[in-house]
């Protein structure tokens, strides 16, 4: 008998538009009524993990900075943390400084940042909570417990899986992204493409997809090809020869 099932949030219970959708609460509140206990397991701070929680009834400890940090829902202090050294924390914001990485700093349930280099929405979707701007990190570094040091980055080019199309592969001089996400795996079928597509998933050449129906054309592969980008992580190269 199964007694214990964690979830992640991220792509797993919640969409790429952070909404869970109804057959995901039916499953997950039909476990809890046969005698599972359910929760979360999230790279997330606590405080950011708590309201999905919350929303969806449970009843459990949290299992917040990939198991650093683990809170039952309805208790004020953790069951388990497990902070980060604060001499690791300054070392590993070192050499992100030295190579120009995006940092991102956890500490004490608060998230903070030198700087911002993405739109509010891209902060909002991968952090989840308010985020402080701070002038150094050493003034965090001394008032605060860190939990985590996060780097943001893009793919590296270099290293994109590719996926070659013709020219016969367009109808009328188009093709849809349903379509090129199945020929690159992406998805596997055009109606679970579609429904990515629908979540808010899916971007293409740095352009988010709301419409299941857009369509790419030979002018849109001058560049050397067209990135798809499936949810946070998922990057494919298509290129048409």
């Amino acid at each position: 008998m199964i007694r214990l099932a964690a979830f992640d949030l991220d792509g797993t219970v919640m969409g790429a538009d952070r909404s869970i959708a109804p057959r995901v609460r039916a499953a997950l509140a039909a476990a809890q009524a046969r005698g599972v206990l359910v929760t979360l397991a999230t790279g997330r701070m606590f405080p950011s993990v708590l309201p999905y929680a919350l929303d969806l009834n449970l009843d459990a400890p949290l299992l917040a900075c990939q198991g650093g940090w683990i809170q039952w829902t309805h208790a004020p202090t953790p069951l388990l943390r497990i902070p980060l050294p604060v001499d690791i924390a300054r070392e590993a914001i070192a050499l992100a400084e030295q190579h120009d990485w995006h940092t991102v700093l956890y500490a004490d349930g608060e998230i903070f940042l030198r700087e911002l280099r993405e739109l509010p929405s891209f902060y909002e979707a991968l952090l989840g909570l308010e985020k402080a701007l701070i002038p150094d990190w050493e003034a965090v570094l001394t008032q605060h417990t860190p939990d985590k040091v996060l780097f943001v980055a893009q793919a590296d080019s270099g290293n994109i899986p590719e996926t070659v199309i013709t020219a016969a592969d367009f109808t009328d001089g188009r093709i849809q992204i349903a379509d090129v996400m199945v020929k690159c795996k992406l998805a596997p079928s055009k109606g679970e493409a579609k429904r990515l597509i629908s979540q808010g998933g899916v971007e293409a050449a740095d352009n988010k997809i709301s419409y299941f129906g857009a369509v790419l054309t030979p002018e849109d592969f001058k560049d050397g090809g067209v990135v798809i980008k499936k949810g946070k992580k998922t990057f494919h190269r298509v290129i048409l020869k």
